[in-house]
């Protein structure tokens, strides 16, 4: 590490003594380095310091401020705000450091015209905190009107996913509705179709029912005249059979009255 000054680390006060600097101002210094590029110089240093001095050697100190904060916030002055106690305990530790007292603090032109200045500095951060709260409150309301709106866009957008949401079900309904009139007509037409085929089906059934009497009729006929035919032939038979028989008696009669015809003649002839 470079040098340091030592107007970091001593300095002679107004009484000319010889005394050393605060550690934190020390330190500062040393953070608030910059390299040729502008870069903090030790910018990791910075952050080990800042995490180190952070923690209290011990805890007078700390038992200590809290008896000043105790001393300085009262009843009658309940209402100190942080900048305000934050000077008062920074004071009194300055002075408590220095080992002296208020009455016999060192005055001069410098503290003498920051005491004059304090309460142009008082009105100047307490207009600075006025306006920090003005902005605080525009930037609130203008957070909540971009809420509200924020929150009427995502309801208009809800409502408008939910309308076309709607129309497409609509849509998607009308279609259906469509295509059920459409199959309602098809099957109307199948139904008509099958209909028409079942009156053919049942005149066909019908002209096949009257081909089968008429069949069923000539078939008759021809069994009836079959059965004269064959009546007509078994008389035919008979009747000749009957001639036959007739024939065949008659020529036995005939040969048996031959025969005794024969045998009368012969015994004439001898006679004679």
């Amino acid at each position: 590490m470079e040098d340091v000054s030592q107007e970091w680390i001593k300095k002679t006060n107004d009484l000319g003594e010889t005394v050393y600097v605060s550690i934190g101002h020390y330190w500062s210094k040393i953070i608030q380095m910059k390299d040729n590029n502008g870069d903090d110089k030790y910018p990791l240093l910075s952050v080990v310091v800042s995490a180190l001095l952070a923690i209290s050697e011990a805890n007078g100190e700390v038992e200590r401020s809290f008896k000043d904060l105790k001393e300085f916030i009262t009843d009658d002055r309940n209402r100190l705000g942080e900048y305000t106690l934050n000077g008062l305990m920074t004071t009194k530790s300055h002075i408590r450091a220095a080992n002296l007292k208020c009455s016999s603090y060192p005055l001069n032109d410098d503290l003498l015209a920051k005491v004059r200045g304090s309460h142009s500095h008082y009105e100047e951060r307490m207009q600075k905190q006025r306006d920090i709260e003005k902005k605080k409150i525009k930037e609130r309301e203008e957070n909540k009107i971009q809420t509200e709106l924020m929150q009427k866009l995502r309801e208009n957008e809800k409502e408008k996913s939910r309308l076309e949401a709607l129309q497409e079900i609509d849509k998607t309904a009308e279609e259906q509705l469509k295509e059920s009139v459409k199959q309602r007509m098809e099957a109307m037409n199948m139904l008509k179709a099958a209909q028409e085929k079942i009156k053919a089906a049942d005149a066909l059934a019908k002209k096949a029912d009257m081909r089968k009497k008429e069949v069923n009729l000539v078939q008759a006929s021809l069994a009836n005249k079959r059965q004269k035919d064959s009546i007509k032939k078994a008389a035919k038979e008979i009747h000749q059979s009957l001639l036959a028989q007739q024939r065949i008696e008659s020529r036995t009669s005939s040969e048996k009255t031959v025969s005794a015809i024969v045998p009368s003649c012969s015994k004439k002839r001898r006679l004679e």
